[in-house]
């Protein structure tokens, strides 16, 4: 393990270690386990001004059980370098241990593929404290930009929420396509900053077995962003909801 860590990017100086029970008091917890390069990702941490960056799953260093029940996270006696990729920091907090939100821009360059996130914390002996729960830890998959949702659901009425990463741009596309005769409608916000809204009520047309509603935009600029998205599906059969929602440079000319 140490040749390993030592060969990777000459990181390894020591292990910190905590008894398994006792490792949550500081760390990063990623709410978005899929982003598309471009986007950002959202969750919750503590740590008062510590960093946060990405490096691809495969060569990030790993935690290991040591000490009976303990678990051992690596540790660098500087900020780590690259393969390392800054990501931000979270908020000063009067307290080291106080929850906050976080929400970082991916950052420009990356390819798509598996990624694992740390914590660097100079306080707790240097280590790179990496998200997750499990000894293993976790992965965090960058895919190329995603243009729709689709989501299924049954006769009748129905609600759900989800969450989509966007890059910073102008809205370029906003549609809704449902199967004909169905009752739908979605919202979308940047929580206290901008929102979109679509439904069957108005500008849908009818292609074959399904609707079509297309929202005009203004190509206002948005910052990259998690937008939460609500549906409420009000009545008709059940079947595929598919929600289009591009956002980009606007096009030239």
């Amino acid at each position: 393990m140490a040749r390993l860590l030592v060969g990777f990017v000459a990181l390894v100086a020591a292990v910190l270690c905590w008894p398994a029970a006792a490792r949550a008091d500081v760390g990063v917890y990623p709410l978005m386990k899929v982003v598309p390069v471009g986007g950002v990702i959202v969750g919750w941490g503590d740590g008062s001004g510590l960093a946060v960056y990405l490096v691809p799953a495969r060569l990030g260093p790993r935690r290991h059980r040591c000490h009976g029940n303990a678990i051992c996270e690596p540790t660098s006696p500087h900020p780590p370098g690259r393969p390392f990729r800054f990501l931000g920091r979270l908020r000063r907090t009067t307290s080291l241990y106080a929850r906050q939100s976080f929400s970082f821009p991916v950052p420009a360059g990356l390819s798509p593929g598996a990624y694992r996130m740390y914590l660097y914390c100079p306080r707790c002996g240097g280590s790179l404290i990496q998200s997750g729960q499990r000894l293993e830890g976790e992965t965090i998959r960058l895919t190329a930009r995603p243009r729709s949702r689709l989501i299924q659901v049954g006769a009748g009425a129905a609600r759900d929420r989800f969450r989509l990463s966007e890059p910073a741009g102008v809205i370029l596309l906003l549609r809704l396509t449902v199967a004909h005769g169905m009752h739908a409608a979605v919202s979308g916000t940047i929580p206290a900053l901008a929102g979109v809204a679509i439904s069957t009520d108005a500008g849908c047309r009818r292609r074959g077995p399904v609707d079509v509603c297309t929202q005009r935009e203004e190509w206002c600029p948005m910052p990259a962003a998690a937008w939460h998205f609500r549906l409420h599906k009000l009545s008709g059969p059940g079947g595929s909801i598919r929600l289009d929602f591009v956002i980009g440079k606007p096009p030239h000319g």
